[in-house]
C-alpha cells in the first residue's frame, strides 16, 4: 500500500504559502505520511486478525513501514510480504467433496472481503490424529528418453494466501477513503503547526 498526498483542496488553500516556504510543506507532509502508514499498519493488523484469525504477531511482522525522509518527503509505504502463510495459521475449515471416497476435502480459509477463499491443498477428513490437517502435494514431472516420468512428494503443509493478499483485500473501499482523509486531515494539521513555527 503506498500514501501519497493527492489532496487538491488543500494544495489550493496552501498553494501560495506553500511555494514560498517549500520546507514547510516538506515537515508537513512527512509528519502526515509517516503517522499514516503507522496507523494504517496498526489498523490492518486488528483487521486482518478479526478477518483471517491470522496471529496479531505474524502480520505485524509481515507488513514493514517505509518511512517518509527528508531524501523522499512525499512518499510512505506499507509493505507486506507476499510470501504465502502455513494454512494451519489461517482460520479454516474442511468442505467435502462430493464424490471419492471421502478422505480429500477442499481448504477454506477466512479471507478479508469475501468471507472465505480457497487455498492449495486438501484436507483429509478421515484422518485418526486429532484434528485433521491441511496438506498439500506437489509432484514433479520429467520427460525422459522412456516417457514422461513423475516423481511422487510426500504431503506437506498446505500454504494459504499471503499477507499482501490480504491486505489488497482488506484496502478498498471505505477503508482507504479513510486512510486518505486521515491523511489529508493530518497533513493540514501539521501544515498549520509548522506555519506557526516558520
Amino acid at each position: 500500500m503506498t500514501s501519497t498526498i493527492e489532496g487538491l483542496d488543500v494544495l489550493r488553500r496552501w498553494g501560495d504559502r506553500l511555494a514560498a516556504f517549500p520546507e514547510v510543506q516538506a515537515r508537513a507532509s512527512i509528519t502526515a505520511l509517516n503517522y499514516v502508514a503507522d496507523y494504517s499498519r496498526e489498523d490492518l493488523t486488528g483487521a486482518l486478525h478479526a478477518d483471517t484469525g491470522l496471529p496479531a504477531a505474524r502480520l505485524q511482522y509481515a507488513m514493514a513501514v517505509r518511512r517518509a525522509t527528508q531524501r523522499r518527503p512525499g512518499l510512505a509505504l506499507l509493505v507486506a510480504d507476499s510470501t504465502g502463510v502455513p494454512v494451519r495459521e489461517y482460520r479454516y475449515q474442511a468442505q467435502p467433496v462430493t464424490g471419492g471416497h471421502g478422505t480429500r476435502a477442499r481448504i477454506l480459509v477466512d479471507f478479508p472481503g469475501v468471507g472465505r477463499k480457497i487455498a492449495a491443498g486438501f484436507i483429509n477428513p478421515k484422518a485418526h490424529s486429532g484434528r485433521p490437517q491441511p496438506l498439500a502435494t506437489r509432484n514433479s514431472y520429467a520427460t525422459q528418453a522412456g516417457g514422461v516420468v513423475t516423481r511422487w512428494a510426500r504431503p506437506t503443509p498446505a500454504i494459504g494466501p499471503s499477507v499482501a493478499a490480504a491486505v489488497k483485500a482488506a484496502v478498498r473501499g471505505t477503508r482507504a477513503e479513510h486512510y486518505q482523509a486521515l491523511l489529508l486531515a493530518h497533513f493540514e494539521r501539521r501544515l498549520i503547526a509548522e506555519w506557526k513555527k516558520a
